[in-house]
């Protein structure tokens, strides 16, 4: 049987996450919990809802736990789940819980992607720059 928490988090991966998908997505970060051994009880701010609130605390002008907080409450009311209070504290007690050797594991894994990412579009943009190169020469021109 799925348990209210579990909803919200789905929920939570659908709005919360969508910003991070592509380098930080709910799979990445279950495969931190599982590196660092982590436990944790079914509650509103897992570690995957924690990461997420983090990052919007720390990319957003406004680096509050409240205002992380209003985050994660405006993308479970969009998506029509119960919202939480605006209290902070079970965000903060939530980020003290959050194991050094998980967030070191994140870390490097993000770099590692984003380093891959790059050498990728670096060969991406050299092998078009080529191509515009060989059809401005003139080898590239339509012949009927």
């Amino acid at each position: 049987m799925i348990q209210g928490g579990e909803i919200r988090e789905r929920k939570l991966s659908q709005r919360a996450g969508k910003p991070f998908a592509n380098i930080l997505n709910e799979k990445v970060i279950e495969e931190a919990i599982v590196q660092a051994q982590l436990k944790y009880r079914n509650r509103l701010f897992t570690p995957i809802v924690t990461i997420w609130a983090f990052l919007y605390q720390v990319l957003d002008p406004d680096k509050s736990l409240a205002n992380a907080v209003k985050q994660i409450r405006s993308c479970l009311a969009v998506e029509g789940a119960e919202v939480p209070s605006l209290n902070t504290g079970g965000y903060a007690k939530a980020l003290l819980r959050l194991p050094e050797k998980m967030l070191e594991w994140l870390f490097e894994h993000t770099g590692e992607t984003l380093t891959a990412l790059s050498r990728g579009r670096t060969k991406v943009a050299g092998a078009l720059r080529q191509s515009a190169r060989w059809l401005d020469s003139g080898h590239g021109r339509y012949r009927s």
